[in-house]
């Protein structure tokens, strides 16, 4: 599960330090069989985070722009990835290697346009940022001014969280389905209020990963349906499950 409790901005850029210098199909969404799924959901996607520029960001920055400005979600994506890795190891008493290699030269004005091209990327339709930008955008993007408009609110940024969430979820993707489950079983900001969403998810989950969920399944599903209380509501939201697998799924 890619949900632990790390820094957002390396969060979402797991797997892309070590993708930097690999081809870019290398850094794409897998389609068919996941790691963490069944094998019998062809499918099912998962994510694998964004791939960065190699060298210093600086260098490729104007065509990275140029490129985002125009509409492409991928430039956009590996300069929000980059910058936000900048950002995490600029907050560092000592930058480490990844900062020396890859963030000198760097202005304040460019890191604060990290949240700007995450969110172009996800409104572009890349799926990485997509889930970037409901799993550990909200610090960077809530405030960012876009497009001249008014600045983000957080309203705006769940409303957007959500949409991309379920998205990504239709494509059978393992990662986005459990952070829904999740998420209403924290109480959290996106699905918090939304039990019978969450209870369906879990389901879901369950039903097409290779693993149980990290912690207590048999808890959180009890929880979820203690939420939940109506008989009716239940066997509802199990007969959705059953029918989301069979659609998006298989």
């Amino acid at each position: 599960m890619k949900l632990a409790a790390i820094s957002s901005a390396l969060f979402i850029l797991t797997a892309s330090i070590a993708s930097a210098q690999q081809p870019s199909s290398a850094q794409t969404p897998a389609h068919g069989v996941p790691n963490e799924t069944d094998s019998s959901f062809s499918k099912a996607t998962q994510i694998h985070g964004i791939g960065i520029p190699p060298g210093q960001l600086v260098a490729s920055l104007p065509d990275l722009k140029q490129q985002a400005s125009i509409g492409n979600a991928q430039a956009a994506a590996k300069l929000a990835a980059a910058l936000l890795m900048c950002n995490a190891q600029a907050s560092r008493s000592t930058a480490d290697s990844f900062y020396q290699e890859h963030c000198v030269g760097l202005t304040p004005e460019d890191i604060n346009e990290r949240g700007k091209w995450l969110s172009v990327a996800a409104s572009g339709g890349d799926v990485e940022a997509q889930y970037g930008y409901a799993q550990g955008g909200q610090s960077a993007i809530v405030g960012t001014q876009l497009d001249g408009g008014s600045p983000v609110t957080l309203s705006v940024y769940k409303e957007n969280a959500r949409k991309y969430l379920l998205g990504l979820a239709q494509k059978c993707n393992i990662d986005a389905i459990s952070l829904i489950a999740l998420d209403g079983r924290r109480n959290g900001m996106f699905f918090g209020n939304e039990p019978d969403t969450s209870y369906k998810f879990l389901l879901v989950y369950e039903a097409i990963a290779r693993k149980p969920m990290v912690g207590s399944i048999a808890a959180d599903q009890k929880q979820l349906e203690d939420k939940i209380a109506s008989g009716t509501a239940l066997s509802s939201a199990r007969q959705e499950a059953d029918a989301f697998v069979n659609e998006y799924c298989k």
